[in-house]
């Protein structure tokens, strides 16, 4: 196993070091964010955030002051910041569409207190 996580790595280190690449950093909104070494890596090539695009996860599971912890890590960057509310395992149990949970996704955000002023452009 060790093996395997050197080489994803590695492979990882050789793309994200290119200047044509646009880093795609996805991560929960449930973990810390000062510790978070998928951040961290972004940075150390991407210090001011022009490649980077970072997608929050579980933003229903988050905690309060998320606003706070996404402005304090300054995770809204050049190509803005998404923020994703993931279909819960009643919601695939009952056949929840696509289309029923981009709903209940959207009307989260539009009425969680922190999240409903972020920038968008839906």
């Amino acid at each position: 196993k060790e093996g395997l996580s050197l080489r994803i790595r590695q492979l990882y280190d050789r793309y994200i070091k290119l200047k044509n690449t646009i880093i795609l950093n996805v991560i929960p909104s449930d973990i810390d964010f000062t510790t978070s070494e998928s951040i961290e890596c972004s940075r150390t090539v991407d210090r001011e955030g022009d490649r980077t695009l970072y997608a929050i996860t579980k933003i229903d599971r988050c905690e309060m002051n998320i606003r706070e912890k996404i402005e304090k890590n300054e995770l809204i960057t050049a190509h803005g910041l998404v923020v994703v509310r993931n279909r819960t395992p009643e919601e695939i149990e009952a056949g929840t569409t696509w289309a029923e949970t981009r709903e209940v996704e959207s009307q989260f955000l539009r009425e969680h207190p922190e999240l409903r002023t972020l920038p968008s452009d839906q």
